[in-house]
């Protein structure tokens, strides 16, 4: 049954990257709604993922191994960080490069940087449904769990496709769509045949909230313009009373 949700939960992930171009609603309103959005995203890092960062922290202490880099990757914090700066600096690598009036004479470069930054959410999707399946429980506890990450995530994949499609223009449909697509199922898949270690899958968690920090404020809290402070309000709000209520319901 449980597998069931999560399978059903995937395909919803990949629904949004094939079809959130017909969303004309982001079109009338989209500042409105990345703020919803991004109030959701920080609504969620802050009362799900920094708990976990916390919880991951003396585990990965307790870790055995020695070294400079047993010492890098068993700090929890230090993971979520590199998350953090990883996928902002591919982004503004992308948007340096496109604001540059020489471009065209460097096809080549832009080409294969947008590459990269599209092989790079490829694998961030894939994290993503891969800590859906593996970190969740065949519980009353673990359908609510996996409810609250399925609406956090519609909402975010929602903003971020909207952005992209945007910025690649033509290759997003035909191309990095489907590639999305593909790497959100794989994630899935690999989840539900393998098992591994709590250690890589809290190395996982932790990576995943410094990105989804990245996406949150970048993509989804709108950076210039009339600042639209009420629906982020609504989003941040809302979405911690679902957590809180759930949470409650759980005990």
């Amino acid at each position: 049954m449980f597998f069931c949700a999560t399978l059903v939960s995937t395909v919803l992930l990949c629904l949004i990257h094939l079809y959130v171009g017909r969303f004309r609603i982001f079109d009338r309103g989209q500042g409105q709604w990345k703020s919803a959005a991004g109030g959701v995203g920080i609504a969620y890092t802050f009362l799900i993922l920094m708990p976990k960062i916390a919880k991951a922290q003396p585990v990965l202490e307790q870790a055995s191994g020695s070294g400079i880099y047993s010492y890098l990757v068993h700090h929890s914090y230090l993971v979520a960080l590199f998350g953090l700066v990883f996928y902002y600096g591919m982004d503004a690598a992308v948007e340096n490069m496109l604001v540059r009036p020489d471009r065209r004479d460097h096809r080549l470069w832009v080409r294969l940087l947008l590459y990269l930054h599209a092989s790079a959410l490829s694998g961030y999707y894939f994290v993503v449904s891969y800590l859906m399946t593996e970190d969740s429980q065949p519980s009353f506890r673990g359908y609510l769990t996996l409810t609250v990450f399925v609406l956090a995530m519609l909402f975010h994949y929602a903003t971020i496709d909207h952005g992209l499609r945007a910025k690649y223009g033509g290759i997003y449909d035909p191309f990095l769509r489907w590639a999305f697509c593909i790497a959100s199922a794989s994630g899935w898949l690999v989840a539900t045949t393998t098992t591994i270690p709590y250690t890589s899958l809290a190395l996982l968690n932790c990576f995943f909230a410094g990105s989804l920090i990245v996406f949150t404020l970048k993509e989804k809290v709108p950076e210039t313009g009339y600042v639209r402070l009420r629906p982020f309000l609504y989003g941040v709000g809302g979405y911690t009373i679902l957590l809180l209520i759930i949470e409650a319901l759980a005990y």
